[in-house]
This record gives C-alpha cells, sequence and structure tokens, in this order.
C-alpha cells in the first residue's frame, strides 16, 4: 500500500521521501516512483529503523534538512 501510495503522490507532482531498513529495496521503491512521476514529481529515501527511538530522530532531522515542511505523512 505505501508504494503504490508514494508513486500516486509522486504522479499528482509530489515530493515523496520513503523510508525504509533496507538501502536497496528503498533505492528500488524510488525509482519505481520516479517513473510514476514521469517528469511531475520526484522521489528521495531516508535509511532508518523506525524501531529505535535514535533513528527516527535522525530520519526527522535529515527529512527537516532536505525539505522546508512535511505536508503529508502516510503510515
Amino acid at each position: 500500500i505505501g508504494l503504490v501510495t508514494a508513486c500516486e503522490l509522486a504522479k499528482l507532482g509530489g515530493t515523496v521521501v520513503l523510508v525504509g531498513r533496507s538501502a536497496e529495496r528503498g533505492a528500488a521503491a524510488v525509482e519505481r516512483a520516479r517513473a510514476a512521476a514521469r517528469g511531475g514529481g520526484s522521489a528521495a529515501f531516508v535509511r532508518a529503523d523506525l524501531s529505535a527511538q535514535a533513528e527516527v530522530r535522525a530520519c526527522a532531522a535529515e527529512i527537516l534538512a532536505r525539505h522546508p515542511a512535511v505536508h503529508v505523512l502516510v503510515n
């Protein structure tokens, strides 16, 4: 569900940031979202294990450093 949602948001022109534990799977997901965007949106990946509080905080800091605002959060 999450990847389909990311692809659809990118297709609508959104900037999508995907978060996950696996860099390899994340790269594949970003490629799918970018392909769906067809030049309209963009996609990026942040590696984080969300079961570790320190990684949650580091992930949030990285996203906020790259982007001025988060308008929609899909869990």
